[in-house]
């Protein structure tokens, strides 16, 4: 297999601009006025054992880190807005101050129906094919940090949200796979080795 530092033609290693990010309830997807995103991150936790003078450490449950996304906020679609209505239609409505009135308040049902889908996908050089796509599920808003105002700054106004998410999806291209789950201990006891198989003939999802 050719190798970007030995071949010259070979495909180009992941590059980090060259992503495209979507949230399905925001005008464009969000698409282009997209600045910068993390991809999922997970730490997997763990619990110890002492026994004298000896600590073992075994794996427990694994958590999804929050993932942020930076925006441009454009006049026209205004990002802002859009969020503000994101977060209205999630269950806090602030203009409903009248305890006459009847409230409601945020729920995650409404707060991930409000947002649809996040996605991130890294893409080649050619954008003819998607490198790696992030897929996250249950996701929600838990913070919208707005930059600050500075008469001696001339960047464009952004915007940073923070999402929580139950986990992530990521697939990639099938010939990128080569996965190997090794268990050493069958019914037999004899070592094996179980490759993970292809989902399709153009996609394997990892998670």
């Amino acid at each position: 297999m050719a190798n970007f530092w030995t071949d010259a033609t070979s495909e180009d290693p992941k590059r980090n601009f060259r992503f495209l990010v979507g949230i399905t309830s925001m005008e464009g997807n969000a698409e282009w006025f997209a600045k910068k995103v993390s991809r999922p991150n997970f730490t997997i936790e763990n619990t110890e054992h002492m026994f004298l003078n000896h600590t073992f450490y075994y794996p427990t449950r694994t958590k999804w880190d929050p993932v942020t996304l930076t925006l441009v906020d454009p006049v026209n679609p205004d990002a802002i807005n859009q969020l503000l209505q994101i977060i209205k239609f999630s269950g806090y409505d602030p203009s409903v101050l009248n305890l006459a009135q009847r409230g409601t308040t945020t729920t995650k049902a409404a707060s991930v129906a409000q947002l649809n889908s996040v996605v991130i996908k890294m893409i080649n050089g050619q954008n003819t094919e998607i490198l790696e796509e992030w897929t996250l599920h249950s996701p929600f808003i838990t913070k919208v940090n707005m930059s600050e105002l500075d008469y001696s700054s001339d960047e464009l106004s952004s915007i940073d949200i923070e999402f929580r998410y139950d986990w992530a999806s990521c697939v990639v291209p099938s010939n990128n796979v080569a996965v190997t789950n090794f268990n050493t201990a069958n019914a037999e006891g004899d070592d094996m080795a179980r490759t993970v198989g292809s989902l399709s003939p153009a996609i394997d999802k990892i998670f």
